[in-house]
This record gives structure tokens, sequence and C-alpha cells, in this order.
């Protein structure tokens, strides 16, 4: 049989196109053109849709004309899908407002794949749904169950929906995969057929390994609607970031393995290339393995990450020779300041090295921080330093203080097949050091730009973008209200700040103007809180913050946040929030004391769930539920709240900052670690009214609040770190080079 290179090429294509529907339909759950299937988005990504889908229900209606949708879907937890659609056809015969809105709609839809695969296989999924699920005006209303049976490139789907006007009967549909990532379609909705051409590009990896995705759908005519031609234009971003477990790669290939990778998001092998690729194997490597008469080998971050995992001692930086344990924590000293630590201390406790620091720099995640500085405290120990008990500071208050074994954490940093220290725990809220510490090196004041030690102010200010968006509504399609936040902060030490939040607006649409249907919701200019705030964690575990000033652009009064870790099973931390303000503008009184309790389950690693209750800031009394997933430092959550009204939605939170900013002195500036977008609607039945709320479960913003400063916006945990590792050695390796 004579070798074809075109064949070869296009069968690697076949291959590694992505799966048959794990992409939006054009109503806006992943599946076929118009009929869902039983697969859900992939796990962790993102997608965003935009189409001129006209649904028959809507098209057969002479009093509108065609517009458009905006989708996007997202899955984060296993097996469900969750998409939220806006979709706009106006009317014909324009109408004086607010009678002129024609069809404007926000929509949520939800997916649940059955866990069947473990007696079905991967082939056969089952999956229900529910489309347009919330809200008083229900257009596209409609519950299914369906089917889907993959058949080498061939998927088949049946079903059955119930819906008042569409995907009322039997559903179904075919789709067959051909190569170069091309998907032929047909589908029945039980009311009109399509079919379609649907392809989707190679990742994309400038873009994190986002694909696009292109369809284009002939509609048959039904129901009073003629013939048509629609087309969906998508983008398929995963959450997952390449920097999480870049060694894992790497250490396969430093083992001898093969170079071939499964990647999670795409079906297809991925080639890695790397120039160590043919290193010979090594023999495995005790962790806790004991420590040569010389000194350790000094391993040195500033090369190649490839580099870095050759097998072997890696090739060492110069540096002088120590002579005493001494001299060794003066070089532990010297070297955490260089990588932007202020107010570094180093001292020994018996066979202890007892580090003490303070991040500004390092501000994307703790996990970046505390691999930094334990990887440069561990490469520069004595061999007498058995054990390694650093933390990490937050204005003089200890936020975490790990434990771990230097020699461990040499090995681990230096080989690619070394596991992580067997010895890694975490304690919160309290110095966690041994007694009698004598404390070797410390950094003193230097100067205006120079490290914050030893007594003296110092702060900065951040910058962070605000945005308040309001869609799918009588007023407008969107409307926008943009601005900065200037944040400056004053740290006195001891746990002691001042803070302030000052607004600058930049945008605002028509709507906020004056007149304007959300002129009332428009954010003023000005400064908006001005507070001191003290910080102090009186016994072990629990963490307290008292805050006194002003709040919401007008109020003046106190709140106070504690947060304490209960010896129940998962460690879960209770919060418990109070606060009590007086407007004389207005001449009201606000109080609010809301309890809830935060976990991260051990189930579904990279999970924050919150429960709260209690009265709000309005006076309103009720629940709040709160589900966040972290993929590396980009967070998804899903909240529900109800105090008379059910208001739900979801929120988009990114960072804008490096994951290592300049080398602060007394004086720094920096962007939002968290940027958060994100949409609720109310919850109402068919028929009733869906006001815009904004006011549901809400309580002040408060920029230095606990979640921010001590708790890495909830996600540090004992868990994280033990879990944190891969990370902890990559930003060692990434980002401790020289600044």
């Amino acid at each position: 049989m004579r070798f074809s290179p075109l064949l070869c090429a296009l069968a690697l294509t076949w291959c590694a196109t992505p799966a048959h529907s794990q992409t939006l339909a054009l109503p806006g759950y992943s599946g076929l053109l118009n009929v869902p299937s039983a697969d859900v988005l992939r796990l962790p990504s993102l997608e965003f849709a935009f189409s001129n889908h006209y649904p028959v229900e809507i098209a057969g209606n002479p009093l509108f004309k065609p517009g458009q949708n905006y989708l996007v879907g997202v899955g984060m937890l296993p097996g469900i899908e969750l998409t939220g659609r806006l979709s706009e056809y106006p009317r014909r015969v324009p109408r004086e407002p607010p009678l002129n809105v024609g069809v404007r709609d926000l929509s949520g839809s939800f997916k649940w794949q059955l866990p069947l695969e473990r007696w079905l296989g991967r082939d056969t999924r089952i999956a229900l749904g529910s489309a347009d699920y919330s809200g008083g005006a229900r257009f596209f209303r409609a519950d299914y169950v369906v089917g889907s049976q993959r058949l080498g490139p061939v998927d088949v789907t049946l079903g059955f929906g119930a819906g008042p006007q569409r995907m009322d009967g039997l559903i179904g549909g075919v789709s067959i995969q051909l190569p170069a990532g091309f998907l032929v379609l047909v589908d029945h909705d039980a009311a009109v057929t399509s079919a379609g051409l649907r392809w989707a590009s190679p990742v994309l990896t400038r873009l994190n390994d986002a694909r696009v995705v292109a369809t284009l759908s002939q509609r048959g005519s039904a129901r009073g609607a003629s013939a048509r031609t629609e087309f969906q234009l998508a983008l398929q971003v995963p959450l997952s970031s390449r920097m999480q477990a870049p060694t894992a790669r790497v250490s396969r290939i430093a083992r001898g393995e093969s170079t071939e990778l499964k990647s999670e998001w795409d079906e297809a092998p991925a080639t890695v290339s790397t120039e160590v690729s043919a290193a010979p194997a090594r023999m495995a490597v005790t962790a806790l393995a004991p420590v040569a008469a010389a000194e350790p080998a000094l391993v040195t971050p500033e090369a190649p990450v490839a580099q870095r995992f050759t097998p072997g001692p890696l090739a060492a930086r110069a540096l002088p020779a120590a002579a005493t344990r001494q001299q060794r924590a003066a070089q532990v000293t010297a070297a955490l300041a260089r990588r932007g630590f202020s107010c570094v201390r180093v001292g020994h406790s018996g066979e202890q090295l007892v580090v003490e620091l303070h991040n500004q720099r390092y501000n994307r995640s703790v996990l970046d921080a505390l691999g930094v500085a334990i990887g440069e405290a561990s490469r520069l120990a004595d061999r007498d330093d058995r054990e390694l008990v650093l933390t990490l500071l937050n204005n003089r208050v200890p936020v975490v203080t790990v434990v771990t074994q230097p020699e461990a954490w040499r090995q681990y940093l230096q080989f690619a097949d070394v596991p992580p220290p067997p010895r890694l725990f975490a304690r919160f809220g309290e110095p966690g050091r041994a007694r009698n510490v004598q404390w070797v090196s410390g950094g003193a004041a230097d100067g205006l730009f120079g490290p914050p030690c030893e007594g003296g102010l110092w702060g900065g200010f951040a910058i962070t973008p605000y945005q308040r968006t309001f869609v799918g509504n009588e007023v407008a399609t969107a409307s926008l209200a943009a601005g900065l936040n200037l944040q400056p902060v004053v740290h006195f030490g001891r746990g002691l700040a001042a803070t302030a939040d000052a607004f600058l607006p930049l945008y605002a649409s028509a709507q906020f103007e004056e007149g304007g249907g959300f002129e009332r919701f428009r954010p003023r200019g000005g400064l908006q809180t001005a507070l001191m705030n003290w910080t102090v964690a009186p016994s072990r575990q629990v963490i307290n913050q008292l805050s006194v000033g002003r709040v919401r652009a007008g109020p003046v009064g106190v709140a106070n946040e504690t947060m304490s870790q209960l010896d129940l099973p998962g460690n879960p931390w209770a919060r418990l929030r109070i606060g009590a303000f007086r407007d004389d503008k207005l001449d009201r009184d606000y109080f609010y004391a809301v309890a809830g309790v935060q976990q991260q389950p051990r189930l579904l690693p990279g999970a924050v769930v919150e429960l709260s209750y209690g009265q709000w800031w309005q006076g309103d009394r009720g629940v709040s539920l709160e589900v966040t997933r972290w993929f590396g430092d980009v967070s998804v959550q899903l909240f529900a709240r109800r105090t008379g009204v059910t208001v739900a939605g979801l929120n988009l939170s990114v960072p804008l900052v490096p994951r290592r900013e300049l080398t602060p002195g007394r004086l720094f500036v920096r962007g939002a670690e968290q940027f958060q977008v994100g949409q609720g609607t109310t919850v109402a039945s068919q028929g009733e009214a869906n006001p815009v709320l904004v006011d549901v479960a809400v309580l002040p913003r408060f920029t230095y609040g606990l979640q921010r400063t001590m708790f890495d916006y909830g996600r540090l945990s004992g868990e994280a770190i033990a879990h944190g590792t891969e990370r902890m050695r990559d930003a060692w390796l990434r980002l401790a080079a020289e600044p």
C-alpha cells in the first residue's frame, strides 16, 4: 500500500477535532443545531457566542423582525452545564416607549449529564435539562431528556421535550464528523427540521488553547415562519492554565518517557518540545535522604524550566561558602529581600530555621509567595536546619505559618521525579514558631523606597476598574457605567491600616443619565469609603477585623468581621459580620448582622462554598448561597439569594496583575488581583413581574476585608496548600529570577 502524507494528515486532523456536540447550539445549550445533545460543555471552560438565530415561535409572529442572540456558557462542575442567553427581536412597527421593546429576553439554562459512564461506557450518554427556567417572561421554556450514542464518526441523539411553545414532543438528530474539523448536522426539534455544517478550529495556543467554532444552519419552514439561513460564531476558552502543571510534563520527559502527552482539553496527543527530551532516566530519590557532609547544592531558578529539570544536581550559582548557620541565615535574608519580600526576619530555634516576611509583590495567589519564599529559604538553608517554619504576615499580622523540611524541598526543586515533601502543614492566624527564637538577621527601614521593616509608615494604592451593567430589560439591551477605583492604603503596623476608595467615573450610557431608566443606579464620583481598620489574631485559628469610618459614599459607623476555624470535618470557617451605620443626609440608620459558614469541599478541589443567613444592609432578611470554583487564578461563581425575592446569577473573576509585580518599597502601586463581572436576574414564576434589583442580600464593600488580605479571596486553606505544591514549585522556577 502506497504511503500518503495527505491521508495521514487528514486522519490526524480528524482525530484532533473536538467532541461532536460539546459546543453551544443556536438556542443556547450544547447540542446540534436546535436540539440539545447529552453532552455538556468541557470542564473547565467558558464559551461565548453570537448568532442571528430566529426561532419559529418568534418568527411566526408578524409583529417582530429578526434580531440577534448573545450566549455565554460555563462548565465549572463535573457533568453540569450552565448557560445564559440574551435575545432581542425588535418590533417591525416602532411604538412609543416602553411598548417599543419587542422581544428582549434574558434567560438561563442548565443541563446535567447523568454519571453513568461506569455502566454505559463513554460512548453512551444521558442528560436532563431545562431551558429558560427563570424569569416572568419565558419565551423559550422547555424541559427535556436526551440520550446520545457515538458510533465512530457518527453521533445519534434522541429524546423527548416538554415546552409550551418549543421542543414539545419527540426530538433528535444526527451528526457526522468529517476531516479538517468539520461536522455535518441534521436535527428535528418537534416543530422544524434543520441541516447545517459546523467547523471547529485547531487550538489557539496564544489564547490558552482556545478554539473558534462556526456554525451554518438552514432551517425549514414551520408555524407560519419561512425557511431561513442562520449562523453562529463562538469562542471556547478553557479555564485550566498550562502554568499549573508544567513540571509534570517535563518530569515524564526527564525520566525518558514518551513525549506524546494527552491534554484534557484536546482529544489529540500534544507534542511537547524540549531540549532535554533525550535525557537519561534517573533512579528515584527519597525525599528525606540524609544530607551529605558537604554543603548542600545551591539550586538556581534562573535557568530555563526544562533545563532545571535535567536529572542529577543542577548547576549552582556561585555564592560564597557559608561556614556557620548564622551566615546561611544572612544569605536567606538577603535572597528573600532580593525577591521582593519585606520585613524579612530569619532566626533559629533548635534545629528549626524560622522565617517571617511580608508579601506585597506576588499578589495573584498566596501559593506564589509561599513557593518563592520556601524555595529560596530551602535552597540556602544550612544542613543542620532540619525544619523550616515560615510565617507570611500582612501588616504584622500572621496570615499563615507553613512547616516543612528544607532538604525535602531541595530535592523537590532539584529533581523532576521526586514527590512533594511528605511533611507540609499550615496554621492560620498565629505565628506558630517555637519559643526562644534567636533572630540572626532582620531588615530595617531604609529611606522612602526601602523595605518597610522596623517602624515607620508604609503603604501605597491600587488602581482597579469598576463597571455596573444591566442587560436584557425594557430600558435597553445593555447599559454600562464604568470607571476607576483609586484605593490608597497606609499601614501603621500591628494590624492597623487606613484605607479609602475614591471612584473616578469614565463612561456612562444614556440610561444612567438624568431622566434615564437607571439614573438612580449611576455610580457617583468622589470618595466612597474611608476607614480605619484594625486586624488582630486574638487566639489560635481566630482572626478579627474592626473597621470605623464611612462607607457607600455617605453612612458613617462601625463594622466588625470575625473568622474562626471550626474543629469539624473539612475544617470549615465560621464567619460573622456585624455593622451599624448612620446616614444623616438621608436620616436613616443601617444595621446588619450576618452569620455564615465557608468551606472547601474535598470532593471538589478548587471550590469554595459559603452559606450565610441574617439581616443585610437594606434591612432585608434571608439566606445567601455562593459556590465559587477556582481554575488557577480565574474563578466562576454561582450565587442565589432569597430575602423575600429570589435573585440568582453568575460572576466571573479574572486577575489584572502579573504573577510577579514590581519590587515594592515603602510606596507601592498595584492593579486588581481580581476583577469581577457578572449578571443576575430575579427568579419569578410565569407571568410575574421581573424587576431590576441590585441590593438583595448585599453588604458594604471593604477593599481591605479579611477575604482579600488574609484568605486570598477565600481560597487559602490547609488543603489548598497541601495540594498546591506543584504551583509552588512552578512559582519558584518561573518567578524567583533576579528582579
